[in-house]
C-alpha cells in the first residue's frame, strides 16, 4: 500500500464537496503537472492519502482511499491482446485503440479493474458510463484468457452498485453480439429493452455534382447546381 497527498483549493473542490458526492466518491481530474499525473497513474485501489486544502488556510482535512485506478500500460496490453485474437473491421479497431482517451474524458466515465490478490496482475477491466440522467451503460470489458473465474461478474457487480448509488434506474448491458455475451446477459437476468437491427454499408466514388446531401444543401442555400 502507498500513501499520497491530494491537494485541492476549497473553492474548486472541497472536503465538504467530497462528503456530499454520491457514495462519497469522485474522479480526481484537472491535474496539469506532468509528474503529478504520473503519480496518479501509479495509484492502486486501496491506497490511502491525505486530503489537503491549499490556499489561504492550508490544512489536512481528511483521509481518502483510492477506490479505482487510472488507465495503465497493462490495460492497453489487454486490449491489444484482444484485438490480436479477434478479427475486427478497421473502424472497430480504431475505437478500441482510443479507449485510454475515452476512459479519461469525463468524470462520469469510470474504469473498473480486477487484479489478482497475490501478484496484482490485471485480470480484467470494464468501462462504465454514468453521464446519462437515468441509465448507466456497460461500455467495454476485457479479460485475460486465463483470468480468475468470476472477474467479469465482480466487475459488473461494481458497475451496477455505482449506478445504484448515483440514482440510475436502468443499467444497459449493450448488444448480445455473440453467444458468450448473450449467455452473460441471461445469467444476469437482463431483458431486451429496444429492438436491434444490424445492417451494413459500402462506399462508392462521389457522383458529379455531389450526392443527395450536397444537392439538398445547394437547394436550401439557394446555390446553383454546377
Amino acid at each position: 500500500m502507498n500513501y499520497w497527498l491530494f491537494k485541492s483549493e476549497p473553492g474548486c473542490y472541497s472536503w465538504q464537496d467530497l462528503e456530499a458526492a454520491p457514495g462519497q466518491t469522485t474522479s480526481w481530474d484537472g491535474v496539469r503537472n506532468y509528474q503529478a499525473r504520473n503519480f496518479m497513474k501509479a495509484m492502486k485501489k486501496g491506497d490511502l492519502g491525505f486530503f489537503y486544502h491549499s490556499g489561504a488556510d492550508p490544512s489536512i482535512v481528511g483521509v481518502v482511499e483510492v477506490v479505482r485506478e487510472a488507465w495503465q500500460p497493462d490495460h492497453a496490453a489487454l486490449v491489444q491482446d484482444f484485438l490480436r485474437r479477434k478479427p475486427f473491421e478497421p473502424g472497430t479497431v480504431h475505437i478500441f485503440s482510443h479507449l485510454e482517451s475515452y476512459a479519461g474524458s469525463h468524470p462520469d466515465v469510470q474504469l473498473w479493474a480486477a487484479r489478482h490478490r497475490e501478484d496484482n496482475s490485471l485480470q480484467a477491466f470494464a468501462v462504465g458510463d454514468y453521464a446519462s440522467l437515468t441509465t448507466a451503460f456497460y461500455m467495454f470489458a476485457f479479460r485475460r484468457q486465463d483470468a480468475v473465474p468470476g472477474c467479469a461478474d465482480a466487475l459488473l457487480a461494481g458497475l451496477v452498485s455505482e449506478a445504484e448509488a448515483r440514482g440510475h434506474r436502468r443499467f444497459c448491458l449493450g448488444l448480445g453480439i455473440d453467444p458468450g455475451i448473450r449467455f452473460f446477459k441471461r445469467k444476469w437476468h437482463a431483458r431486451p429493452a429496444l429492438p436491434c437491427l444490424e445492417t451494413g454499408w459500402s462506399t462508392r466514388a462521389a457522383t458529379p455534382g455531389g450526392g443527395w446531401f450536397a444537392r439538398l444543401r445547394r437547394l436550401l442555400g439557394g446555390e446553383e447546381a454546377a
